[in-house]
């Protein structure tokens, strides 16, 4: 039995699917599983897999209808037999010691490991860097900390596949920001993570990929981060999980809330995210035991509309990011809330907050 499997999502990127490819058979761990869904492919990406497949037995290929990227990696996680799971994105690629440094990084029993990436242009030049927070294991009492974060992606991490079995995690069909779902949902099964500092992953930007599409049709999207915090929240309601981590999936669904906002402000679907969320704040969140003080008053702040200031570009400029260490169980546990406006600024200052919390 193979120790990784890697999932690869694949439709219509024959431009970009062989440096793929090479980037996994090629790797210096080789005790791995390649699992290919071919999403419906309608170019030369069937060929290409089937060329790997017969030089490469660890290649397996599985052809389905097109259902999306979550279906596609649901398809690959069902047909997974390794103990460790591992993703890929078809237009990305591996650098050649990820797959060795990720089954390293997993030997000391965390049950998440995260590595670096750099995004790079169709030619695949690198511009721009990411490092997760540290180096080596880490060990916390809620690792939901890891997801008041901007950089919610699969394939920057590794999985054990007997967590995802157990606590029934798929990705989100028919929907949008299925990554975010997926982390958060594993993360609360998590209690140590190791961290690589070091770019293992290329993340590709061309004009089909997943960001570009999404900046281009965002005006029908302001609601998926909406309708993603729901589902989290109610599968921490409906598996009884949801007191206990408490302080950072309200963190995490509060901040979705005022991104979607953000975005839509002046828009015409502005309204619409209103009607979803308002009620909900109302009539649930608002009334949650445990809720964050910063989390209460931003929730005031979504009520009274002064979560945004007059245009995006104001945003960019008042965005404030404050950082509490939390001593929960002497384990310091660092949230990110990403808080918006001057005004609430104002009163953030002069909030007193709980002796139990220190202020860095």
């Amino acid at each position: 039995m193979p120790k990784i499997s890697i999932i690869v999502p694949i439709h219509n990127v024959e431009p970009f699917l062989r440096q793929c490819m090479d980037s996994l058979v090629q790797q210096t761990f080789d005790d791995v599983e390649i699992i290919c869904v071919n999403d419906g492919s309608t170019d030369g990406c069937a060929e290409i897999l089937d060329g790997y497949a017969k030089k490469d037995k660890r290649v397996r290929v599985i052809v389905q209808k097109n259902g999306g990227l979550s279906a596609a990696r649901n398809t690959g996680l069902k047909a997974a037999t390794a103990p460790l799971i591992m993703f890929c994105d078809s237009d990305d690629w591996y650098a050649p010691t990820m797959c060795e440094k990720m089954f390293i990084a997993m030997q000391g029993g965390a049950e998440m490991g995260a590595c670096g990436f750099e995004k790079t242009g169709t030619k695949g030049r690198p511009y721009n860097k990411w490092y997760p927070p540290g180096n080596g294991e880490v060990e916390v009492n809620d690792a939901l900390r890891f997801l008041i974060s901007r950089d919610s992606y699969v394939w920057v991490r590794i999985f054990r596949r007997d967590i995802i079995k157990r606590a029934q995690i798929e990705f989100p069909v028919a929907h949008w920001w299925e990554d975010m779902y997926f982390l958060s949902v594993y993360s609360a099964f998590t209690q140590r993570i190791c961290f690589i500092a070091e770019s293992l992953y290329y993340y590709r930007q061309h004009p089909q990929s997943f960001l570009n599409r999404l900046q281009e049709t965002h005006d029908l999207h302001f609601n998926e981060q909406v309708k993603i915090a729901f589902l989290i929240w109610e599968y921490y309601r409906d598996h009884g999980l949801l007191q206990q981590h408490m302080l950072f999936v309200s963190a995490y669904v509060v901040l979705l809330f005022s991104h979607s906002l953000m975005l839509a402000s002046g828009n015409a679907q502005t309204k619409q995210l209103e009607q979803m969320i308002f009620p909900f704040i109302r009539k649930e969140l608002l009334h949650q035991p445990g809720l964050h003080h910063l989390t209460r008053i931003r929730l005031e702040y979504i009520l009274r509309h002064e979560w945004v200031g007059t245009r995006y570009k104001w945003w960019k400029i008042l965005r404030i990011k404050i950082q509490d260490r939390c001593h929960l169980d002497q384990c310091k546990i660092r949230t990110t809330y990403y808080l918006f406006g001057a005004p609430f600024w104002r009163r953030v200052r002069t909030h007193k907050a709980p002796d139990s919390l220190t202020r860095s």
